[in-house]
């Protein structure tokens, strides 16, 4: 008997790179992305301390039967494709960790009242490292969209990261970089020889903080429940309607109104051409 679904862990950085290239997708009935700043802070954070964030759930797209028509995720830029798999479930959690570790833009959030703000994503080195500091509260910060922080109305500067030498000043780590291994070890080199003097206690701040830090996030897996092509659209329903519960809740009818959409892209190409 053919199985239904599988599962297993993928990966975030895999699952990142798909959702950049367009093999992973949505499904065009899921609404936008919500989360405000707050939340993505804790799901950093999460993900610093290897904490689990829970199952994604994705279905692989190709039956003839349950066609939806395809949207990349915010934030993503890439030619038109046709996804290997779409992403039922866990689109909050994906779209802001694609958003601050991946897109290089500033991540179009809400601040506690629901105001737009537009942020940038660091961790502070020293507090990170540190046992007594809690992790989310204090060692992960959002910084605007031109990475300045002031008050008085502007007038004055508390905190400038507008570029590296001011990051690496600051002991604040961009976190857009800490999944691409070249930009991790040229911050890394430049954080290190900062000045003459303190080399060699610099280095061994950096070897504790690539251990505690950058490590969880470059092997941090998901887990992933794969839902087969052949599942037909009324178990894609029903499964859809009992996992979403973050975001905003989409009715059945809702989702059976979708179906007669199809992947109407004539000009696209293969994620692996």
């Amino acid at each position: 008997m053919e199985e239904k679904f599988s599962s297993d862990k993928n990966p975030l950085s895999d699952l990142l790179q798909k959702a950049e290239s367009g093999v992973l997708q949505l499904p065009d009935f899921q609404r936008g992305w919500v989360w405000d700043d707050n939340h993505i802070k804790s799901l950093l954070a999460s993900i610093s301390l290897s904490y689990p964030i829970g199952a994604v759930m994705t279905l692989e797209t190709g039956n003839s039967g349950v066609r939806f028509a395809p949207r990349l995720l915010e934030g993503v830029e890439c030619d038109p494709v046709e996804p290997d798999m779409l992403l039922l479930d866990g689109q909050q959690r994906m779209t802001s960790l694609f958003l601050a570790l991946k897109s290089k833009k500033p991540v179009p959030t809400r601040d506690p009242r629901g105001h737009r703000i537009d942020r940038h994503y660091y961790v502070d080195i020293e507090k990170s490292i540190d046992s007594n500091v809690e992790r989310e509260e204090e060692a992960i910060i959002s910084v605007p969209e031109n990475r300045v922080i002031t008050s008085d109305f502007g007038r004055t500067i508390k905190l400038d990261l507008s570029t590296c030498d001011k990051e690496i000043s600051a002991g604040l780590f961009p976190l857009d970089t800490i999944l691409d291994g070249g930009e991790t070890t040229d911050w890394m080199m430049a954080f290190v020889y900062s000045r003459k003097d303190g080399i060699q206690e610099r280095l061994e701040t950096w070897k504790q903080f690539h251990t505690e830090i950058v490590q969880p996030f470059l092997h941090y897996q998901v887990p992933v429940i794969k839902l087969a092509k052949s599942t037909t659209k009324e178990a894609v329903c029903q499964v859809f309607e009992k996992v979403n519960t973050g975001g905003v809740t989409l009715t059945v009818f809702e989702l059976l109104q979708s179906f007669p959409k199809v992947f109407a892209r004539p000009e696209a190409k293969s994620p692996r051409s």
